[in-house]
């Protein structure tokens, strides 16, 4: 019987840096193939080393990854000179690649080391080490995040945005961890829904976000910032903490329309929809092709930002909006101005490029405590 490589003198094929970048920039293989201008088979290939590095091949990496071509070459010929010596000895290398492959297809290694949630590793046997320890298992089996029980949000098409399932349970585990050591007054249901008839007028306040947030607080839902991983496209989240409903806004969009959407919208999710929250619900970006719950929830979010009377005063036929109308409307309404110019642009009455006018960055008004990676903080 053939036995497997691994020790410190295991060099790793140009698939594994190659998937290492494509990770890292956020592709999927078929994001690679259009970008190099290669089939779909032959990406396959390359990723599994069925094919060799041509100098062709090497050409088109080099300006896909920005690595010289020789350095392409010289990889594929160490890596094929140490099979070669392999099979002398009478060891294949082909475990070692499937499992690295493997384990890449379920967690974002890259982006996990980077956010420090596993530490740095260069052999196979200490990258396990790392991913079994993260997920507290025993053996290098990923079937558990398959099962229908596991946390899923809903999946939105996103234009050309892929949504990778398991990344997204990667995050979800991380963040349920963090929340644990937040601690928060008991739930009280009815202060909550006393509490959100109040916000039009932390909309318009100055420091009405953080004020918002206190009450939030008082009445025992926990509220943190953590951003998303590449190929999520999360927006936020919500889920129990035992008892306790915590509510996770991404700063994927830095606005404060999106900030009062995305956290009404989860505050609806804990309202009318306890059962999602169990395993935990993620929402990704929003389209139209939703489903029930996500209707009754961004519904109600609407509501809230009183979606349905800053409409009302465009319910003609459609003309161009000025900015001083968008502004008499805010006042009338005791909205802030982003919250019309919101409503306008998602009901396609404006273009999104109006959305920015008075429309601050949302981290800057979001105090410290709230940001449970520091050094993710918004942009400033």
């Amino acid at each position: 019987m053939k036995k497997t490589s691994e020790d410190s003198s295991r060099i790793e094929p140009p698939s594994v840096i190659i998937w290492q970048k494509l990770e890292e920039l956020g592709w999927s293989q078929n994001d690679f193939a259009n970008v190099a201008g290669i089939s779909l088979k032959h990406v396959s290939e390359i990723l599994n080393n069925k094919k060799h590095i041509t100098l062709e091949t090497a050409k088109i990496l080099e300006k896909v990854f920005e690595e010289p071509v020789f350095f392409w070459l010289q990889k594929d010929v160490e890596y094929r000179l140490y099979l070669e010596e392999l099979g002398r000895k009478g060891i294949t290398a082909n475990d070692d690649i499937s499992q690295r492959a493997y384990i890449y297809k379920y967690n974002p290694v890259s982006e996990m080391v980077r956010r420090g949630w596993i530490g740095k590793t260069k052999k196979l046997s200490d990258l396990k080490k790392e991913i079994l320890k993260f997920w507290n298992i025993d053996e290098l089996n990923f079937d558990f995040l398959e099962e229908p029980h596991t946390a899923k949000g809903t999946l939105y098409k996103t234009g050309n945005i892929e949504v990778n399932p398991y990344y997204t349970q990667v995050w979800l585990k991380v963040v349920k961890e963090k929340c644990k050591s937040i601690s928060v007054p008991t739930y009280e249901k009815a202060k909550l829904i006393s509490l959100l008839e109040l916000v039009p007028d932390y909309t318009k306040k100055p420091e009405g976000i953080k004020e918002f947030l206190e009450e939030l607080k008082a009445v025992g839902v926990k509220f943190v910032v953590f951003p998303h991983l590449k190929k999520t496209a999360i927006n936020g989240a919500a889920f129990l903490d035992q008892n306790t409903p915590v509510v996770v806004f991404t700063l994927r969009y830095d606005r404060l329309d999106h900030f009062w959407f995305v956290l009404l919208h989860e505050i609806s999710h804990i309202l009318l929809h306890k059962d999602l929250l169990k395993s935990g619900h993620v929402d990704f970006e929003l389209t139209d092709e939703i489903d029930q719950k996500e209707k009754e929830a961004n519904d109600k979010a609407r509501e809230l930002l009183r979606y349905k009377e800053i409409l009302s005063y465009f319910s003609g036929p459609k003309r161009e909006i000025y900015d001083s109308e968008i502004e008499r409307i805010a006042r009338t309404l005791n909205l802030h101005v982003s919250i019309v110019r919101g409503a306008l642009a998602s009901s396609e009455l404006i273009f999104y490029s109006r959305i920015h006018s008075g429309n601050s960055p949302v981290s800057r008004s979001i105090p410290e405590e709230y940001f449970l990676e520091k050094k993710e903080r918004g942009r400033k």
